[in-house]
């Protein structure tokens, strides 16, 4: 497990995208953040970060640590859903090949937690 230290302007994106099932203006709050056409790539890979790992903890500075969501099982299609609108509104090639890796990861995590998925 690899520990980031992030600013809160990284962490946002990253925590919304984690916490979908449990936060119902996250998906509408990320789907705004992709469509801002001054979003930081970086931000925006942050967002994708958060869809692809939904027990991600983020590092606030030295002091503060938001935990991983509480266990929730997470919505892999709705992820997956929204991690392809999202991918459609990023203009970076970097950005988008970021999403089809998450997907990528997506895909074998729901795979791996319910044998009948797609």
């Amino acid at each position: 497990t690899e520990i980031y230290t992030l600013s809160l302007h990284d962490a946002l994106p990253i925590y919304l995208a984690a916490t979908l099932e449990v936060n119902p203006d996250a998906e509408q709050l990320l789907r705004g953040l992709a469509a801002d056409p001054n979003a930081d790539v970086l931000v925006l890979n942050a967002a994708v970060d958060g869809l692809a790992n939904p027990n991600f903890p983020v590092t606030l500075g030295r002091v503060a640590t938001v935990p991983a969501p509480p266990h929730f099982k997470p919505d892999y299609s709705r992820r997956i859903r929204v991690l392809d609108s999202l991918r459609s509104s990023f203009a970076d090639d970097n950005a988008r090949a970021h999403a089809d890796q998450a997907k990528v990861e997506l895909q074998t995590r729901w795979t791996e937690s319910n044998p009948v998925a797609p």
